[in-house]
C-alpha cells in the first residue's frame, strides 16, 4: 500500500544520501531500509508512551486535587426520596394497568369481540359481550332498532383512544345505508366488552322530546363545539359559556350553556374546540331546560359526563381535579 503521509526530516535525509550512493548493491540497500524503517517505528513508539504517562500523570494530579476540595451540596446530590422518583406507588400503578389496558385492546381478541358484536342480529348474544348487561337489558325498549337489530356489513379497523378518564377502542360498524355506528370495546374486570350505550348513542330523552318541551331534564349524547350564540337570557358572553351540540340521529342544533366559573364550564372551556380550531368531539352531557328556553333551543349544561361517548364508573367531573393557580 502506498502511505500519503509526509515523511519525517530524517528520512528525507537518508533518501538523498541514498540517491548518491547509488552504486551500493540492491542487498545492501534493502537492509538499510529495514533499518531506517525499525528506527522510525521504535521512535515514534517511545513517544506515544511517554505521551500516554504523561496524561495519566497530569489526570492524577487533577483528580487529587478535585477530590481534596470541599463539595458543595447541590439539590441533585439530596438523597432521593419517593417524591423524587419518575413514578410510584399509585402513579406506577396506573401506568401498569394503562399498560395492560392498551395490550389487550392491541389484541386481535378485541377485535374479534367488536365483530361478534357488530355482526350480530340476536339480542342475547350481544349482551354477552357487553359491559353492564343488566343494566342494558332495561335500556333496550329505548335503543333505535338499527342498533338492536340490524347487522352491520362491514368493520373498518380500530384505533385506540383516551377521551378522558376512560380508554378505549373504537371500531366502526358500517351498515349497508352507508351509516355508521361506533363499537367502543373497553377492558373490564370481566374482559373485553362493548359499551352498548355508546353504540346506540343512547340518551334519557329524545332530542324531540326535549325540543318539545316533554322532558326537562336529560342526559344525551352528542358532538360539541364552542358557540358565540348569546341571545335572551343568556346574553353575558363573560357569565357563560356556549357549546353548540348536534346529533346524528336528528336534524337542527340544540345551544347548551354553563357558568363559566364553574367546575362544569371550567371543563367545556378546556375541552371542547373553537369553530375553525377543531372539529366537534363527542360528548355525553346532562342538560335542563329553564323556563321557556327549549322553545329558542337554549338549555343549560349541568353536568360534564363524559368527553366522549363513554361514561365511566366514575363521570368527568368527580374524577376531575381543578389545577392550582400559579401565585403572583
Amino acid at each position: 500500500d502506498i502511505d500519503e503521509t509526509p515523511a519525517p526530516q530524517f528520512m528525507k535525509h537518508h533518501r538523498v544520501r541514498k540517491r548518491r550512493s547509488s552504486g551500493r548493491s540492491s542487498a545492501a540497500r534493502a537492509r538499510e531500509r529495514v533499518r531506517v524503517k525499525s528506527a522510525f517505528n521504535v521512535g515514534w513508539k517511545g513517544v506515544a508512551a511517554s505521551f500516554v504517562v504523561l496524561l495519566v500523570v497530569c489526570g492524577g494530579m487533577v483528580y487529587f486535587m478535585q477530590s481534596s476540595k470541599p463539595q458543595k451540596k447541590t439539590p441533585s446530590q439530596s438523597p432521593v426520596t419517593a417524591a423524587h422518583l419518575p413514578a410510584g406507588g399509585k402513579e406506577q400503578e396506573e401506568m401498569d394497568e394503562l399498560e395492560i389496558t392498551l395490550r389487550q385492546l392491541s389484541s386481535p381478541e378485541a377485535e374479534k369481540v367488536a365483530e361478534q358484536f357488530a355482526m350480530s342480529t340476536d339480542a342475547e348474544t350481544r349482551l354477552k359481550l357487553c359491559r353492564n348487561p343488566e343494566e342494558i337489558r332495561k335500556r333496550l325498549p329505548d335503543y333505535p332498532a338499527q342498533a338492536v337489530a340490524v347487522p352491520a356489513k362491514r368493520l373498518t379497523s380500530g384505533r385506540i383512544v383516551k377521551p378522558s378518564q376512560i380508554t378505549f377502542r373504537g371500531f366502526g360498524a358500517v351498515f349497508p345505508d352507508g351509516s355508521q355506528r361506533i363499537v367502543c370495546v373497553m377492558a373490564t374486570d370481566d374482559g373485553l366488552r362493548v359499551d352498548w350505550d355508546a353504540y346506540a348513542r343512547y340518551g334519557t330523552a329524545t332530542w324531540p322530546e326535549l325540543l318539545s318541551g316533554a322532558k326537562k331534564t336529560a342526559d344525551i349524547r352528542a358532538l360539541a363545539i364552542k358557540s358565540t350564540y348569546y341571545n335572551y337570557d343568556f346574553k353575558d358572553e363573560e357569565k357563560w359559556i356556549c357549546i353548540e351540540l348536534v346529533s346524528l340521529d336528528y336534524e337542527g342544533s340544540l345551544y347548551a350553556y354553563a357558568r363559566r366559573e364553574s367546575k362544569t364550564g371550567m371543563l367545556l372551556a378546556k375541552g371542547i374546540g373553537h369553530p375553525g380550531t377543531g372539529s366537534r368531539q363527542p360528548v355525553t352531557l346532562r342538560i335542563s331546560s329553564p323556563a321557556e328556553g327549549y322553545k329558542r333551543k337554549q338549555f343549560t349544561i349541568d353536568r360534564v359526563l363524559a368527553f366522549g361517548s363513554v361514561v365511566g364508573e366514575v363521570d368527568e367531573e368527580d374524577s376531575w381535579v381543578q389545577p392550582e393557580q400559579d401565585e403572583t
